[in-house]
């Protein structure tokens, strides 16, 4: 027969300890939610931000590596002259990243822009000595881990990874 609780088991040290055990672990884990969600594991934040170089150094960027479904986040991308050939810069976004986004907007604005199954491929004037550095505004288009790689001209590029919350 299934016992259940009264006034008179409430008053046991043995329950009350249990209790005050639970107790804490609640406090534990809300103070850990509490303290991740301040550092920017669900958004904004230290750890959030970072920056990705690729190892011959030819492309850098600095992005959000969690993000919101509904909200808009930057890219900037980084270049090294290096990858300029005839006064044009090619950025390479592969499927995998661009699948999870939906782009809002390119600045500068990209002279020409195609895909493949690939991925995007955006080539941007160079009017100066040096490349552009381009930002990329976009909001998340899924939910989910997303990695892939971005690369300027035929250089190694940069593998990075981000999570779309809902």
């Amino acid at each position: 027969m299934a016992s259940s609780l009264s006034v008179r088991d409430m008053d046991d040290i043995g329950f009350q300890r249990k209790e005050w055990a639970v107790e804490r672990v609640g406090w534990v884990l809300m103070a850990a939610f509490l303290i991740a969600a301040l550092a920017g594991l669900f958004s904004i934040g230290p750890v959030s931000e970072t920056t990705a170089t690729a190892p011959d150094d030819t492309i850098s960027v600095e992005y959000d590596r969690f993000i919101r479904h509904v909200g808009s986040t930057t890219m900037t991308i980084a270049v090294d002259d290096s990858t300029v050939q005839n006064q044009k810069v090619t950025v390479f976004i592969s499927r995998e990243l661009a699948d999870g986004w939906r782009i809002e907007g390119i600045s500068p604005a990209p002279s020409t822009e195609s895909s493949s199954r690939a991925g995007l491929i955006y080539e941007f004037d160079v009017l100066g000595e040096t490349a552009p550095v381009i930002e990329i505004l976009y909001r998340g288009g899924g939910i989910g881990l997303r990695d892939g790689i971005i690369r300027a001209g035929e250089g190694a590029g940069v593998d990075l990874w981000q999570l779309t919350y809902p």
